[in-house]
């Protein structure tokens, strides 16, 4: 007999990091292409090596266009410290509460720089209007997304071109593998070897009969 369990395999979708502009907020859409748990994000922070610029992560279903100054439609996941780790134009991690995604979801996320400050690198795409995306088998990054152009969280002014997500996902795909249940088998067949108690009850009846010849009882 065979059962399903499930499993998690970590893996990683990068985007370019060849930016050229820095926003205090950034929109953008990812789509499962299978079941994920998505606990990390990676930044391309715009400020220098080990300043910490705090940020808010705010998340939603389905895509974020016709809500980025819709507060209510979102809900404020995380707030955590961007720490410039590895300088301009290199990742910079950050740990997120795990988000479900199933296959064929799609959410959205606004990172903000939450002390109104351009913390965030991204590549302008002026020149492209084309949406295009990150992708790998088992998640999709829409490249094309929005910033704001300054520093408030709603009711900021967003940027009239679209523009690339320079950072990462990090995640773990949820797979189903097979597990092998105990086989269940039949009982053993009952033993045909004789038993004490019948061979007791035959040697009674061999005395039985010797002491009834004995005593002419039984004819012969």
């Amino acid at each position: 007999m065979v059962a399903s369990s499930r499993s998690l395999l970590s893996s990683q979708l990068t985007t370019s990091y060849n930016s050229d502009t820095s926003t205090s907020g950034h929109y953008f859409d990812i789509k499962a292409k299978t079941p994920i748990i998505l606990n990390g994000i990676d930044i391309n922070s715009a400020q220098d090596v080990g300043t910490n610029s705090p940020i808010e992560i705010y998340v939603k279903s389905g895509s974020y266009e016709g809500y980025t100054n819709n507060q209510t439609s979102w809900l404020l996941w995380t707030s955590r410290l961007l720490t410039n780790t590895s300088g301009p134009d290199a990742p910079s991690h950050i740990s997120i509460p795990p988000i479900n995604i199933n296959t064929d979801g799609r959410r959205s996320f606004y990172i903000h720089c939450t002390a109104n400050n351009d913390c965030l690198r991204y590549d302008s795409t002026s020149n492209n209007t084309t949406l295009r995306v990150y992708q790998n088998q088992h998640v999709m990054l829409y490249r094309s997304g929005s910033t704001k152009i300054n520093g408030d969280t709603w009711d900021g002014e967003l940027s009239d071109t679209p523009s690339v997500f320079s950072g990462g996902l990090s995640y773990e795909v949820v797979t189903q593998s097979p597990t092998k249940m105990p086989t269940l088998r039949p009982s053993k067949s009952p033993s045909r070897s004789p038993t004490v108690s019948s061979l007791r009850f035959c040697a009674h009846l061999v005395f039985t009969f010797a002491t009834l010849c004995f005593l002419n009882l039984l004819p012969l």
